[in-house]
């Protein structure tokens, strides 16, 4: 775990959460990724590593934990379900390039465009459309 959330182990979160819930929203971004992924045409160029992805995660758990203990809540606003889940993407970096498209000066900034995907389509409440529109 990072530095700030090293009061925290992994049992703790699932004891807090569950291991299904942990599963479960790291199935849905690895969802999200894929499908980015296939639609700007670069699955020959990147990978989606899995420890990476389950390490931003964790990562985002401890984050939801704290928040929900300072202002003792149950649920979280969605806003800040989304922008944990982009900021430990941004941080672990879990799309990887496997093989460089010398013609595409945007492949090494997979992830940001991935999280500016993402948060551009949990704002339009569109997540079958993770492409930038031109109205974006």
């Amino acid at each position: 775990m990072s530095e700030t959330n090293k009061n925290l182990t992994y049992q703790d979160i699932v004891a807090h959460f569950s291991r299904q819930k942990i599963e479960d929203h790291c199935a849905f971004i690895y969802a999200e990724m894929e499908a980015f992924i296939n639609q700007k045409k670069f699955t020959q160029h990147v990978h989606i590593a899995d420890s990476v992805l389950f390490q931003a995660i964790i990562d985002y758990f401890p984050d939801i934990y704290r928040l929900k203990t300072f202002h003792g809540i149950n649920k979280v606003n969605a806003n800040k379900i989304h922008a944990y889940t982009a900021y430990w993407i941004l941080v672990r970096k879990p799309i990887q390039i496997i093989n460089d498209i010398d013609s595409d000066s945007n492949l090494p900034f997979v992830n940001e465009l991935f999280v500016q995907s993402y948060l551009l389509s949990y704002l339009r409440g569109e997540y079958e459309d993770l492409l930038l529109k031109e109205s974006d």
